[in-house]
């Protein structure tokens, strides 16, 4: 039994081993202009494609299906097939060609062959009266099965209000994880519209919520920015370019959005700043910003953590990336996990670990040579296609049983575990989404768990695990001395630690504390007391023990 169960695992794991570990194959590719990026090859660096036929910089779209294969981009105005050419009526669809989040390709759900494309069609203050015509929000169904397979526009311009709107839009997967909720604010207001898709079609009425800073003239920094929800569907975060960020709570059950947080950048940053981009770290704890400071003329990237919800914890997470003259704008995740980053350049930037705390998020300035191309911006790309769940480690010292949890499980069919300690053997592995195990040995071990969700994609999640050895605490007293130097007691550290940094904590018993090796500590009062030494190593091992003195 015990080699058929082993058997069966190899095999499990070569299985996941073939899959590039992606949640959506249908953001692999992005069409910039003049050529695309290939996101197959899994960690690789994405490969460059020339033959694409869109120039321009912003309203950009992309979709594949879910086997990765290239079906149609647009710019907003044009719709281009695979063989980029343009789509039967894919022409004169109504957009606004200075919008980054101006066109948004959503798959219809419970239908593989259709697809929504939304299109933004407003007008800020000097825009050209070219666009000041059939303002508003508008929707395009393409049929992927039209054309010999080609595709075809089987709908078009189809105005879902005709007010004007900011140039944000963004979706969100419903709680059932099959319908898509469609996001954008109306200018003028403070109305943020939700927009549900269910298999039976688009509901035209929206959700409103009236929240957060209006876009309107007496807050024109708020006209210009980009909406993101983080890929786990709970969050929005909103920028406007000269204000600030907000960040509210998003209900992808009832569409509805709440709990405003404001954060702003003239008090933290600078009174003249720019933001350029903005994008979620895959699991949603982290968000990144682009910053130019006007008056050094340098742009930050920013992380701030919001695994606290209140603006000061927000506030107090803020990580300066990197600080740098070169110009850095735009951000999108990628389906291999990182987060890339525009540069005005013939490079692309990246966050290359953008699940991790401050400057270990890793940040390359020139990830990506796009040779003779150059991109201005991304494709806006439904955010849950690059959700990707951590998991986290409890009790890391040698003979703790070792509790793992993955973050979030709500759509997790299963899971399997391969914790990399082979002296365990049979116990190498588990198949429960909450485990244990118990190391056999100090060291640092790869564990990784592959996840298959309900709808059938796979992740492969791995981090690295430090076992330590527990410190023993022990302490002397030199009471030779103490009788002879008025009642001072000195003590000493005689703990037992193998490796590692360590910190000390005596406690004398008299409401007082010390945090060296070897304090010298005096009794204002005869008595008997409990003092103890707790020492701490930096991997969160502890020990502790505790003696009388008279």
């Amino acid at each position: 039994m015990k080699l058929f169960l082993k058997i069966l695992l190899i095999i499990l794991i070569f299985t996941v081993n073939a899959h590039n570990g992606f949640s959506q194959k249908e953001a692999r590719y992005w069409a910039l202009p003049g050529f695309f990026l290939d996101f197959y090859g899994g960690d690789t660096i994405p490969s460059l494609i020339t033959g694409s036929n869109n120039f321009t910089n912003f309203a950009n779209g992309t979709i594949s299906d879910a086997y990765g294969n290239l079906l149609f981009y647009t710019n907003g105005a044009t719709i281009w097939n695979r063989n980029n050419d343009t789509m039967k009526n894919g022409d004169s669809l109504f957009f606004y060609p200075g919008s980054v989040q101006g066109a948004l390709i959503i798959p219809y759900p419970g239908d593989t062959n259709l697809y929504f494309l939304f299109t933004l069609r407003y007008c800020h203050i000097g825009c050209s009266y070219l666009y000041n015509n059939n303002i508003g929000l508008y929707y395009h169904l393409i049929d992927k099965r039209g054309n010999n397979g080609l595709g075809e526009v089987i709908s078009k311009n189809n105005q879902l209000f005709p007010k004007v709107t900011s140039g944000k839009l963004t979706a969100v997967k419903h709680a059932n994880n099959e319908a898509i909720w469609v996001i954008s604010h109306k200018l003028y207001t403070d109305e943020f519209c939700a927009y549900l898709i269910t298999k039976n079609g688009l509901d035209t009425s929206p959700v409103i919520s009236r929240i957060g800073i209006p876009c309107d003239l007496s807050h024109p920094e708020t006209w210009n920015g980009q909406m993101k929800a983080s890929p786990d569907n709970k969050l929005l975060a909103v920028y406007s370019k000269r204000l600030g960020i907000e960040i509210f709570q998003f209900d992808n059950k009832t569409g509805k959005i709440s709990n405003p947080i404001f954060i702003d950048f003239k008090k933290l940053i600078s009174s003249k700043f720019e933001i350029k981009g903005i994008e979620f770290s895959p699991e949603g704890r982290f968000l990144y910003l682009t910053v130019r400071d006007e008056t050094t003329n340098r742009t930050c990237i920013l992380q701030f953590d919001l695994q606290d919800l209140s603006s000061v914890s927000i506030i107090n997470s803020m990580e300066i990336i990197i600080k740098s003259k070169k110009e850095f704008e735009f951000l999108q995740s990628g389906i291999d996990g990182r987060i890339y980053c525009t540069t005005q350049s013939s490079y692309l930037a990246a966050i290359t670990s953008p699940s991790e705390k401050g400057k270990s998020c890793n940040f390359k300035d020139s990830f990506i040579y796009l040779k003779n191309w150059y991109a201005l911006s991304f494709p806006d790309i439904m955010p849950s296609f690059f959700f990707k769940p951590a998991f986290h480690a409890k009790n890391t010292c040698l003979s703790d049983t070792t509790l793992f949890a993955i973050t979030d499980t709500s759509h997790i069919d299963s899971v399997l575990w391969c914790f990399g300690d082979s002296l365990s053997t049979v116990n190498n592995n588990s198949t429960l989404k909450l485990t244990s195990h118990c190391f056999t040995d100090t060291g640092v071990y790869n564990v990784v768990v592959y996840v298959w969700h309900d709808k059938g994609e796979k992740d492969t999640l791995q981090r690295e695990i430090r076992i330590s050895f527990y410190p023993k605490a022990d302490f002397l007293i030199n009471d030779s001395i103490q009788c002879l130097n008025l009642n001072k007691f000195i003590c000493y550290d005689s703990s037992s630690i193998v490796s590692g940094s360590f910190t000390w904590e005596w406690d004398f018993g008299d409401k007082t504390k010390s945090y060296v090796q070897n304090p010298v500590h005096q009794y204002n009062k005869a008595g008997e007391y409990d003092l103890s030494l707790r020492i701490l190593s930096d991997y969160g091992c502890e020990a502790k023990i505790e003696k009388k003195v008279k």
